[in-house]
């Protein structure tokens, strides 16, 4: 793999693990990103992307056990 494509599979789980934290915290993003110190319409970005990725996952099989 391309080191672009690395770069972006290592923010993807980096952003993974924020949202998945802003998500087990009970907050409003709002709320959240303002006390952890997050850019808000990052936090939209990447939810996006991520849920593209894992939508992509499933339709080409890839997420199926």
């Amino acid at each position: 793999m391309e080191v672009k494509g690395l770069t972006r599979e290592y923010r993807m789980q980096q952003w993974a693990g924020i949202i998945s934290g802003r998500h087990g915290s009970g907050k409003t993003v709002r709320v959240w990103c303002e006390e952890q110190g997050v850019n808000q319409k990052s936090y939209y970005y990447w939810q996006q992307k991520i849920r593209e990725a894992l939508g992509e996952r499933f339709t080409s099989g890839e997420g199926e056990p």
